[in-house]
């Protein structure tokens, strides 16, 4: 289950980075991106949640 952990975390990353490589190319109205990365973020958030909680109750 800490692989899955960290692939949480690693989608979070990868959304954030593409936010801040869109911002400084100047493409801060192209919708799809910066919808694409906030799903990226939310999902890397809840596989982070879900992933946590279950090592937390096999404990």
């Amino acid at each position: 289950m800490k692989g899955i952990s960290f692939l949480g975390l690693a989608l979070i990353i990868v959304g954030a980075l593409a936010l801040v490589v869109c911002y400084f190319q100047g493409m801060v109205n192209n919708n799809l991106i910066t919808s694409g990365s906030f799903v990226l973020m939310l999902a890397g958030l809840l596989v982070y949640i879900f992933a946590t909680k279950k090592h937390l109750e096999k404990r």
